[in-house]
């Protein structure tokens, strides 16, 4: 892993301080080994690309609070005590979801995410082939909603209470909590390609 891209200035969400970026560093290497070890017919190449992977999960969390990333981290300690991998139960759950409706509780955060992404597809239109369909699922690609329900579906429920929280605050600012997620990817990126000597091709959606 190049260490550059974990010290990025982690200023995106307005709350850049050391408790803060370890507990952001603390879950990415608790993902990452869940990642690794997923399991399935036909192992992904993305799982071969682990700085491309930390960065896109980097990004994910820059807009979270404090109080939110600490109850998302106690789920995955939660998990690794279980002997539970929560990325394998995510792509479970993201297949079951292509034929399911959104569960009560995560509507508001799922309609929210929605509008977002229109927002920030209408904004940055050249990104609109180079990410997922927004609700559009094929035998080959998941799309964004069907993705970020079976995300959703693995946190907690005080988790998910809290990151509905941050969601309407951000809301309240203004601001679009997806370009905020865009722009910390697009940092993090940058960083690492001053400071690695790969081909700088990172995905949006390695995971």
């Amino acid at each position: 892993m190049n260490e550059n891209v974990d010290s990025i200035d982690l200023a995106v969400s307005g709350e850049s301080n050391v408790e803060r970026d370890g507990l952001l560093y603390a879950i990415v290497d608790r993902e990452q080994q869940m990642f690794i070890n997923v399991r399935s017919q036909t192992p992904a190449s993305c799982q071969q690309n682990i700085p491309a992977f930390r960065i896109h999960r980097l990004s994910q969390l820059c807009p979270w609070s404090e109080a939110t990333l600490a109850s998302y981290l106690t789920d995955l300690q939660r998990a690794q005590n279980q002997q539970q991998n929560l990325m394998q139960k995510k792509y479970a759950l993201m297949e079951q979801g292509r034929s399911c409706a959104v569960p009560v509780g995560l509507d508001e955060i799922v309609a929210l995410q929605i509008i977002w992404q229109q927002e920030l597809l209408e904004k940055y239109p050249q990104l609109e082939g180079q990410g997922r369909e927004l609700d559009r699922d094929d035998a080959s690609n998941t799309s964004f909603k069907t993705y970020l329900l079976g995300e959703l579906r693995t946190f907690s429920t005080a988790t998910l209470s809290l990151l509905y929280k941050d969601m309407l605050a951000c809301q309240a600012r203004g601001e679009n909590w997806n370009e905020l997620i865009l722009l910390a990817t697009i940092r993090y990126q940058r960083l690492d390609e001053k400071g690695s000597d790969h081909d700088g091709q990172t995905s949006f959606d390695v995971d």
